[in-house]
């Protein structure tokens, strides 16, 4: 059997973190998404409840986030990363720069890219986070 040998570049979070937490406000759900650099402004009124559900090995991350009501998003992805989004709830509403995604489509970013998400209402995401060392490599990049 053959032995992989991580590499301090291939590093990315902390080996077996599970998350599961419960918000009440957007301050609180922004700071309890570890290693994102955005900011989180609720977009509607009413009140906000959010959660935060995720699995990390040192190499990856899957969530899943959930917000009651429609959300502003901007800022950076986890550094030495590829991100890969797709909104679960078939009447998402979904902005990503502007443009309004297709039921199906998903949001890719590279490290340096900025995230701009805008929600008109409820919103489910599915994230895959991975490094990028490990996706240049395995696609021959």
């Amino acid at each position: 059997m053959k032995k992989t040998r991580l590499f301090s570049d291939q590093v990315i979070f902390p080996s077996f973190l599970c998350l599961d937490e419960k918000s009440c406000d957007e301050e609180q759900m922004e700071k309890q998404s570890l290693f994102w650099p955005y900011e989180h402004k609720q977009f509607n009124r009413g009140k906000f409840q959010g959660r935060i559900a995720a699995l990390h090995t040192s190499r990856m991350q899957i969530s899943l986030a959930l917000r009651s009501t429609g959300v502003y998003i901007r800022g950076g992805i986890p550094e030495k990363s590829v991100v890969i989004s797709l909104p679960l709830s078939p009447h998402h509403n979904l902005y990503y720069r502007g443009k309004l995604l297709k039921s199906g489509q998903a949001v890719a970013l590279s490290q340096g890219e900025e995230i701009e998400l805008q929600t008109a209402n409820p919103s489910a995401l599915l994230t895959l986070v991975i490094c990028k060392t490990i996706v240049t490599s395995s696609a021959g990049w």
